[in-house]
């Protein structure tokens, strides 16, 4: 990372520590759930960016499907049987659970 730029995003963010901590309209708990909120949503991005590149890679390797083959995946807009036992499957899964469990707790609500 450039120096230049990290200074930067560090003064942006000192900037922006200054104006909640000044505002009365921020209480801690705004700001905690505020905070929260944010690295949640970076995480849901980001974890949808690795399922796009996994599926990408899936296509690319040996195992793409065969031609007239169904490739089950899930996107919100996909309200198909199969494409929500495909995306409930996924998130019951042992590794998905066990992954929750490190990132959230209880206490981030």
């Amino acid at each position: 990372m450039d120096s230049n730029y990290k200074d930067y995003v560090l003064k942006e963010l000192d900037n922006l520590v200054g104006q909640i901590s000044e505002s009365t309209e921020f209480s801690a708990s705004d700001t905690y759930k505020g905070l929260v909120t944010s690295l949640r949503g970076q995480i849901d991005y980001h974890q949808e960016c690795i399922d796009k590149c996994k599926q990408m890679l899936f296509l690319i390797h040996a195992d793409k499907p065969k031609v007239g083959e169904v490739v089950s995946s899930y996107w919100s807009d996909d309200q198909s049987e199969e494409a929500r036992a495909a995306f409930d499957d996924f998130w019951r899964s042992e590794d998905v659970m066990l992954d929750i469990k490190d990132h959230y707790t209880d206490d981030d609500s």
